[in-house]
């Protein structure tokens, strides 16, 4: 394959795998969004029914463990994105600039 066609193919790629990561992070923002206007519905619900400052008490401490592990779960999956992200980005510069494929072997010369 000329440079011209590895440069040709590394910018489609590239797009791609942009796209795509665009894609799972809206996703990932979508369900964290759901995940807190749940929370927020059990917290009201459960706010309805307090009885004393306990029922309070414990009805907000269920809230911010529920925030929090939304959270940390988008968190997590938006770093497990940009590590798959950047291991493929990775290996398609070094296709670029070496010529070889993904699985290490030549690619073959036009």
């Amino acid at each position: 394959m000329s440079v011209i066609e590895r440069s040709q193919s590394f910018v489609k790629e590239l797009n791609e795998l942009n796209v795509n990561a665009v894609s799972k992070y809206f996703e990932i923002q979508r369900d964290a969004v759901e995940q807190f206007v749940g929370a927020n519905r059990q917290r009201f619900e459960a706010l309805r029914e307090v009885k004393g400052l306990e029922d309070f008490v414990n009805a907000q401490r269920e809230y911010y463990a529920a925030v929090q592990k939304n959270v940390a779960d988008s968190v997590k999956k938006q770093a497990e994105l940009v590590r798959d992200n950047v291991t493929t980005t990775g290996k398609l510069v070094r296709e670029l600039f070496t010529g070889e494929d993904q699985t290490g072997s030549p690619m073959p010369q036009a």
